[in-house]
């Protein structure tokens, strides 16, 4: 659990059923959204590598993750590039899923991006910080950050937004800080908006888990 809590472990998972189907329907459609990680997959789409494996796939591309999980819950998808917290979240809702993949780790891919006057996360008690809904993996990420910083939950003000319109929401005065990735976090910080916390501070280079490559004796 202290894994999940500290980084956005990305991969791509399946509905058991439809790994374990004798004739699997084709294609598959599979979830994905914009994130750099994700870009081998529309390589091997592009360059014909599914079908030359034997698979009929069609990425079902999506620019917001939830519209992307929401899809999948609703069984318009038969698998997902999703992050470990939502896989938990989806088996806890009765909906079996497992990972099939490990795409990629977020480190400072997924940050909390704050107005320019703010010199950490301690300066974000009693102010407004947005994440992407209540028991996701942008909840637990802030929730986490936050709390080592000092700010416990119930110490600020929340709003659920998107990671995509986040810095729209700073510019607008809505928000004073909110978790976002990909494009908008660099393009917020093109325009003078600050990085207080990533998801590699949580356990930063102390980070073990079951998926990080042996180290060299």
């Amino acid at each position: 659990m202290k894994m999940i809590l500290a980084m956005r472990l990305l991969c791509i998972v399946f509905l058991l059923t439809a790994c374990t189907q004798e004739v699997p329907k084709q294609p598959l459609k599979i979830g994905i959204n914009f994130w750099p990680g994700y870009a081998h997959a529309f390589i091997a789409e592009k360059q014909g590598l599914f079908k030359k494996y034997g698979a009929e796939v069609e990425l079902v591309f999506k620019s917001e993750m939830t519209e992307m999980t929401q899809l999948y819950k609703d069984g318009k998808l038969d698998g997902v590039f999703s992050v470990l917290s939502d896989v938990i979240m989806f088996n806890a809702k009765e909906l079996p899923t497992q990972i099939v993949y490990i795409a990629d780790y977020s480190d400072i891919g997924d940050s909390i991006i704050g107005l320019p006057e703010f010199q950490s996360l301690a300066d974000l008690k009693g102010k407004t910080v947005s994440f992407e809904g209540i028991n996701t993996f942008s909840h637990l990420l802030v929730v986490k950050l936050l709390k080592k910083a000092g700010v416990k939950e119930g110490e600020f003000q929340s709003a659920n937004l998107s990671a995509s319109k986040v810095l729209a929401a700073l510019e607008a005065g809505d928000i004073d800080a909110g978790h976002t990735y990909s494009d908008t976090r660099i393009e917020a910080l093109k325009k003078g908006y600050k990085m207080l916390g990533k998801a590699g501070d949580i356990l930063g280079k102390n980070r073990i888990s079951s998926f990080d490559p042996p180290k060299k004796q």
